[in-house]
């Protein structure tokens, strides 16, 4: 029987991704997790869009926002990898998440029902990926104090992933190499 539940890790997809994560040594499972989404030119499926939720929320947790409910594995995963942050992971990830709450089959199924559950951890995860204020304590809730202004981010296209990943495996080539 399948897991399917409103947060982030609440599903089988998730999951999984999260099992190559802890198996990986390095960012490359979050990068993948985005690019299958910025890259998607059709339908959106709900396995990448769930994967890359739980990709956004590590990038979230990374940069010192987690939510309340992320998996103890995963916390010691971000705590044993912090330097995995490169500054690109935010941005990808706010594309990420705005892709898969407009338009993917993840939101066609919450729609289905009641979304308003799903809809309110998307938020959560878009205000803590967004800025430093005040974080929610249920990681679903909406935060007390307003986010901050979204006008300095800006949507990740194709031309910078691609130059984000290419940066990232050199700087990963160069550290092979220096070992």
């Amino acid at each position: 029987m399948g897991a399917w539940g409103a947060g982030s890790f609440e599903n089988d997809a998730a999951g999984d991704w999260t099992d190559a994560l802890l198996r990986g040594a390095d960012a490359r499972p979050i990068l993948e997790a985005f690019s299958a989404v910025i890259e998607c030119a059709g339908y959106l499926e709900a396995d990448e869009a769930c994967a890359a939720l739980a990709a956004a929320e590590v990038v979230a947790a990374l940069l010192q926002r987690p939510s309340s409910t992320l998996p103890e594995p995963v916390a010691a995963w971000v705590q044993e990898h912090a330097e995995a942050l490169a500054p690109e992971l935010p941005q990808l990830a706010a594309s990420a998440v705005a892709r898969i709450k407009t338009n993917s089959e993840l939101k066609a199924l919450w729609e289905e029902g009641d979304a308003s559950e799903w809809q309110g951890v998307v938020a959560d995860l878009e205000r803590r990926l967004d800025g430093p204020g005040r974080m929610s304590t249920s990681g679903s809730s909406p935060s007390p104090s307003p986010p901050p202004p979204r006008t300095a981010l800006r949507l990740a296209t194709r031309a910078d992933l691609d130059a984000i990943t290419a940066e990232f495996l050199e700087e990963q080539l160069r550290k092979i190499k220096f070992k």
